[in-house]
């Protein structure tokens, strides 16, 4: 909860001065996505050793969902999440 709290209150004082767009990047960037790996670019690096803009559908849709539970989700780990 205290996570929400300040992503609300960031994203708010963002708003001012930043696109919506600017703010989604700064925050798919700014997430952990399992271990020590923050942000799309890093961990499309490290899961799949290529550039986020060379990701298959099924590449980025594994990466998008890791969001909820990144280490539930990290394929090295669990490979059959779901």
């Amino acid at each position: 909860l205290p996570r929400k709290v300040k992503d609300i209150y960031y994203a708010y004082e963002m708003s001012k001065t930043l696109s919506k767009e600017e703010i989604l990047e700064f925050y798919v960037n700014d997430s952990c996505l399992g271990g020590s790996v923050y942000g799309v670019e890093e961990a499309s690096k490290y899961y799949f050793g290529k550039d986020v803009s060379e990701l298959s559908l099924p590449e980025a849709s594994l990466i998008a969902g890791m969001y909820q539970a990144p280490n539930k989700y990290n394929p090295y780990k669990n490979p059959e999440a779901k």
